[in-house]
């Protein structure tokens, strides 16, 4: 009953001065705002990737250069690939490629993916895409969605034509509304014919976004630019129950042909997943501390305006202690209303994260996923800012001799 009362006199408190009252709760509102929203963008970009991921097949598997750091299976994946991976120094090579071809049974659409530099000039129009120089198997794993025209082929790679395959981001920056398709650009000097575009919504699974791309035969990509790393090997396994164990005959071949040293990382599509969460998991958690920074302004206001409210209700104090009210109900009283405060602030921020997040799912392509944990963590915030700086003007409260407080004026 005690507790009941203490929450009818907080909630009349606050009624009669909401102006103020939701002042003091902007700090609150503003910080669980931002951390639901950051959290639940977090869980849409994992649902997308996850999505992505799936779609490609559970029987996927690439080769990385460098390390990958955090291993969820024997060294491999489910972490950040290391510099040299991230800065595309690699120790993978076309010779790499083959023996996987010819040595590792239950393997299919094996391709190899070189990127390369490229400036890019039709006219007087210019573009700078990430050059990739690669083979017609990479279409059948779904990195890159082909919207007009062809992939490469086999006798591309053969004959080494002098072909592209581009963007439809570099397709506006060069053409505009014109049709590209057999069109003549000049990459690094050289002619190419324009053989297809391609199209996608947003990242593919690999961080790749194919409306920035541009695609040649890698026959063509070795010669031009007299390299033959390779920054990828993809694959998919014909079987998936076996895709564990052809992943650890891969990394037995490339240690043979490496003489022992495991300067690359195969990843499976669970790897690749594990890796995803983990930076989008450590981004997240980054932006919702920071965010969270505005909580700690609000509970601030909130200790600010409940001391000033002892202040102002010195003379009630003094009554309700002269009533029989011990310490202990003073105190409690207060912390209840600035808990109360924190509360009304938390919901309030949970709603307008609601309205955030339709928003974003509305006007971009992350779909946001508020979930019951986020809404747990708001709520358990708010009230711990609630006592945690109501503590003080409790305290004050209840520590006023009634004698004095009956005086005040």
């Amino acid at each position: 009953m005690l507790i009941l009362e203490n929450l009818k006199i907080a909630i009349k408190s606050i009624l009669s001065n909401k102006i103020r009252a939701f002042l003091t709760m902007l700090g609150v509102i503003i910080g669980v705002t931002s951390v639901v929203t950051l959290l639940a963008m977090g869980e849409g970009v994992k649902k997308g990737i996850a999505t992505e991921i799936e779609s490609i097949g559970s029987n996927l598997i690439i080769i990385l250069p460098g390390q990958v750091a955090n291993s969820t299976s024997d060294g491999n994946g489910g972490g950040m690939s290391s510099m040299a991976g991230m800065a595309g120094i690699s120790s993978l090579t076309l010779d790499d490629k083959k023996a996987i071809e010819e040595k590792i049974d239950g393997v299919e659409n094996v391709s190899s993916i070189m990127f390369v530099g490229g400036n890019f000039s039709y006219g007087d129009k210019k573009a700078v895409p990430m050059l990739v120089g690669s083979e017609p198997t990479l279409q059948f794993i779904g990195f890159y969605n082909l919207n007009r025209g062809r992939f490469i082929d086999d006798q591309d790679m053969n004959d080494k034509n002098k072909i592209v395959v581009i963007g439809d981001t570099i397709v506006k920056d060069l053409f505009g509304e014109e049709d590209p398709l057999e069109k003549k650009i000049e990459i690094n000097k050289e002619e190419f014919e324009v053989v297809g575009t391609m199209k996608t919504e947003g990242l593919s699974s690999m961080g790749i976004d194919a409306n920035l791309m541009a695609v040649v035969p890698i026959t063509v990509a070795e010669d031009l630019f007299d390299t033959d790393k390779l920054n990828r090997i993809t694959m998919q396994a014909r079987n998936k129950d076996e895709v564990g164990d052809i992943q650890n005959k891969i990394r037995e071949l490339l240690l043979e042909k490496h003489e022992g040293s495991e300067d690359f990382s195969v990843m499976t599509q669970e790897d690749m997943l594990a890796m995803f969460e983990q930076i989008i998991g450590l981004i997240t958690s980054l932006l919702s501390g920071i965010a969270a920074i505005s909580l700690l302004v609000g509970g601030i206001g909130i200790m600010n305006i409940m001391l000033v409210s002892v202040t102002e209700r010195t003379r009630e104090i003094g009554i309700r202690k002269a009533l029989g009210a011990t310490s202990g109900n003073i105190m409690i009283q207060f912390l209840i209303e600035a808990t109360v405060i924190s509360l009304i602030g938390g919901g309030l921020g949970v709603g307008f994260s609601y309205a955030a997040s339709y928003f974003i799912s509305k006007y971009s392509p992350i779909e946001p996923q508020i979930t019951l944990n986020a809404l747990i963590l708001a709520f358990s915030i708010s009230v711990i800012v609630g006592i945690v700086f109501g503590v003080a003007p409790a305290v004050k409260a209840a520590r006023k001799d009634p004698i004095e407080a009956l005086r005040y004026e």
